[in-house]
């Protein structure tokens, strides 16, 4: 077994110095593959003393946590476990590889920089210091913390610098109870097993008595967060959160809410100092309303206040991450409420198992994009930063602002009672719920569209009234308002037959239901009206007769003057292509004026088309599972089509019947 071993690791070494000839397979392939608890290997010929002289030379802060002749490393699977300074990552690099061909390490930056943290690719497990329990990537400690411990870092008999001994014990208890939790060996006081003989106990009690500090007799995992709070070695709040996921013991302890948890919807959103400094404050303020985020307050971050938010958001830690730039301290603070949180996604859940509304995580990264919009992607920075869930942005408020607390909580209580819906619910019909929320309800016994608009989004409310009032009486497509309230409207309730997706994708609309569209749209752009937003799928409803009515004019904008087409936004931009031909099966200028006979003969060839590119696109550039799917449901078809091709068909007799 040693002789494979041994042989393994000379293919690879050779191999490896290839590695830039092998693309995304030497790049991440590989390394995902036979590294997947992301450890850095010395290359050959590299030692653990070059290194050092190296960083020594480089006048690089550096101080090693775990190693020979020193702290056993906490990491199990890592010779050694070092921290440096965010400028160290660049110099050690050429030292080290992401392939398992030498000595295992861990190193990690201050910030956690990529590469440089706790983190993984694999999915999260009970061990999250051995690279395998995060989802995301977190910085080893918390900055301010790594920042102290390498200053009082001092020679010692290994090559590297080593902690003052109150941070020896202080990092390695740290990494003990918040990183690898109960896979470290000690117990949860909630087990209710004695974890005295814990192979761990014997290192951990010796290094607390060569910093002169004691430690219970009991040494639990509670015991030693004690120990360690007193030290101000516990992380923030958020930290504990993402680290609750992983570890129940932490769950239990800072997370177990009698009430159960907070209401989701309230939101705090930071904007970082580069961000304010560029000006940027007002159209994120902007961005944030306009996608359903309600701003009840906005407060400006200066010193001590700012200071405090610095040290207990975001872990502390406000450096670039993975960006090439950082984008400062916070400076701006905008208290936000959200009365239609989404659903999480999985696929967010996975990423950000905290989230408590999918609406954040889709809006956090619009408003980064919107902060470094016309940047130079190499000074690209995180102007933005939020809370992930009600209960972390209420723990925020109290903290940074006890003072607003009760009113807050007050003004949040009202306009959630505000937004209530006072009907019976039948089913909940919202789409995006950026403006407004749509509710099946019934009433007086009959079935009704309710439509509640956001207290920020009442002139939205106005135009689509104002819209009806003006074309409800002359449009059979329109759906007139039975009543209207105080941000709230009431329509008939109209099924909607048609099936806008089957099995191969896209289906198109009945002939008549896209004639009858068409029609609509020359009747709004000839009286000036810009339907913004309209789409079939999203708006469009057609019944069991074929009959078609649109809904969802919020969004409307009307003119005087008649508009050209090319000038409609609801076709600016490749919108048409994207949202309305896959339903209609015409170009724009074939559905308002072709006659009906060539628009049908256009649509049998046009839509057969549109179907088979998009499956060679899924094809050529989706995941092994949609390539399948895609053959599976175009394959079949395509061979009938073949063989209908190929074979003569037979005069069909004549019936005296027009032919459809």
């Amino acid at each position: 077994m040693q002789a494979e071993h041994r042989l393994g690791l000379r293919v690879l070494r050779r191999v490896h110095a290839h590695r830039d000839r092998l693309g995304v397979l030497g790049s991440w392939i590989v390394p995902r593959t036979l590294n997947p608890g992301r450890l850095w290997f010395l290359r050959p010929g590299c030692t653990p003393a070059q290194v050092a002289a190296t960083l020594h030379a480089r006048g690089i802060a550096h101080a090693l946590l775990g190693g020979p002749g020193t702290t056993p490393p906490a990491a199990r699977d890592a010779a050694f476990e070092l921290l440096i300074e965010d400028d160290g990552a660049e110099v050690v690099r050429p030292f080290v590889s992401d392939w398992p061909i030498g000595l295992p390490c861990r190193i990690y930056s201050t910030t956690g920089l990529p590469g440089f943290c706790v983190g993984s690719w694999t999915p999260p497990t009970q061990n999250s210091l051995d690279g395998t329990g995060f989802p995301d990537e977190m910085a080893v400690f918390p900055p301010h913390l790594s920042a102290a411990l390498l200053r009082r870092a001092a020679p010692g008999q290994a090559d590297f610098m080593l902690p003052h001994p109150e941070d020896r014990f202080l990092s390695f208890a740290y990494r003990l109870a918040y990183l690898l939790g109960d896979a470290s060996g000690l117990s949860s006081a909630a087990d209710g097993a004695s974890p005295t003989a814990a192979p761990v106990a014997s290192p951990l009690r010796g290094l607390a008595s060569a910093a002169g500090l004691g430690l219970p007799a009991v040494l639990t995992l509670e015991a030693l967060d004690e120990v360690l709070a007193r030290s101000g070695w516990r992380p923030p709040r958020d930290v504990l959160e993402r680290l609750a996921v992983h570890h129940p013991w932490i769950a239990r302890r800072f997370f177990a809410m009698p009430g159960g948890r907070e209401a989701p919807g309230f939101t705090v959103f930071f904007l970082r100092q580069r961000a304010v400094d560029a000006g940027r404050a007002p159209h994120i303020a902007a961005l944030l309303e306009r996608r359903g985020f309600e701003i009840l307050a906005q407060v400006p971050l200066d010193g001590a206040l700012r200071a405090a938010a610095a040290r207990m958001v975001r872990g502390g830690n406000w450096g670039r991450n993975g960006f090439p730039e950082s984008g400062g301290d916070p400076a701006l603070l905008f208290l936000t409420l959200d009365l239609i949180p989404r659903p999480v996604g999985a696929a967010e859940a996975r990423e950000q198992p905290t989230l408590d509304n999918g609406r954040i995580h889709r809006v956090k990264r619009e408003l980064r994009d919107a902060v470094t919009d016309g940047l130079d992607p190499a000074r690209h920075y995180n102007g933005v930063h939020s809370s992930d869930n009600s209960g972390d942005a209420w723990h925020i408020v109290e903290s940074l602002l006890p003072d607003r607390l009760a009113s807050l909580r007050a003004q949040v209580a009202a306009r959630r009672t505000a937004f209530a819906t006072s009907d019976e619910v039948v089913a909940d019909l919202t789409g995006s719920g950026e403006r407004a929320k749509v509710e099946l309800v019934r009433r007086d016994g009959h079935l009704a569209v309710r439509k509640t608009w956001r207290p920020h989004a009442l002139a939205a409310m106005q135009r689509e009234v104002d819209f009806l009032a003006r074309f409800a009486s002359e449009r059979t497509e329109l759906l007139p308002p039975l009543e209207t309230g105080d941000g709230w409207m009431i329509t008939p309730f109209q099924d909607n037959a048609f099936a806008w997706r089957g099995r191969a994708g896209a289906r198109l609309m009945p002939l008549g239901a896209t004639r009858q569209l068409g029609d609509f749209i020359r009747h709004l752009l000839r009286h000036g009206c810009d339907p913004a937003e309209l789409a079939p799928e999203r708006h469009a409803l057609i019944d069991r007769t074929g009959a078609l009515r649109l809904v969802g004019f919020d969004g409307i904008r009307q003119g005087a003057e008649p508009l050209p087409p090319e000038r409609a936004t609801c076709f600016a931009e490749g919108r048409y292509g994207r949202l309305w031909y896959p339903h209609t099966g015409l170009s724009l200028r074939s559905l308002l004026h072709d006659p009906p006979w060539l628009q049908a003969a256009k649509r049998a060839v046009n839509h057969p088309a549109h179907r088979l590119a998009a499956a060679l696109q899924g094809m050529l550039g989706a995941p092994r599972a949609r390539v399948t799917q895609a053959i599976r449901h175009h394959g079949p078809r395509l061979l009938r089509l073949a063989s209908a091709w190929r074979r003569p068909r037979a005069a069909a007799p004549d019936t005296g019947q027009p032919a459809r």
